[in-house]
């Protein structure tokens, strides 16, 4: 299980199996664990100490692959996580220098224009100038909440991961 967790094979195991696949895995072995148990119920009932052992064994496996495979659907889950909080940057800084592109053109623009031109001429240069401004900072605004979205889930993902951990130290103290 600890060499799972290698970069060459959790890279493999990242590209290798799709989601449906990892969930149509996981459905069959929660079908294997469920025929252990019932074989394990009959041990018991048999009084057959060597069957319930081995059912145990082979249970123990089975949960250990699904614990496994859980765990590679949380890292695409982060991994893809990670993509979309880049490109949601790189997006905001791209809506950013093309205001700062914007506001320069327009101070330009108006500095080119005479005072004795037509009044109405400015205020529209300026009316478009302040339109196109707020709908860029409509979308920056827009893709700031897609990012705290995403810092959030990040954030969830580390406490339940932290949680899982301490579940696995009760484990260990308590087997």
């Amino acid at each position: 299980m600890f060499g799972l967790f290698g970069s060459k094979g959790v890279t493999h195991l990242r590209s290798v199996h799709t989601d449906y696949e990892l969930i149509n895995q996981i459905y069959h072995k929660l079908k294997d664990l469920n025929e252990s148990e019932i074989r394990a119920r009959i041990c018991i009932r048999n009084n057959n100490i060597s069957g319930i052992l081995n059912e145990l064994h082979r249970q123990h496996s089975i949960l250990a692959s699904i614990d496994d495979m859980t765990k590679i659907k949380v890292l695409r889950m982060g991994d893809l996580n990670k993509l979309q909080t880049e490109n949601i940057k790189k997006r905001i800084s791209q809506l950013e220098s093309d205001i700062n592109i914007y506001t320069r053109e327009h101070k330009r623009h108006l500095s080119t224009i005479k005072d004795k031109e037509d009044k109405h001429h400015i205020e529209y240069i300026i009316r478009h100038y302040e339109e196109k401004i707020r709908k860029n900072q409509a979308e920056i605004h827009h893709y700031r909440k897609l990012l705290e979205e995403t810092n959030n889930l990040r954030q969830r993902m580390r406490k339940e991961c932290k949680k899982d951990l301490e579940d696995t130290q009760r484990l260990l103290y308590n087997v």
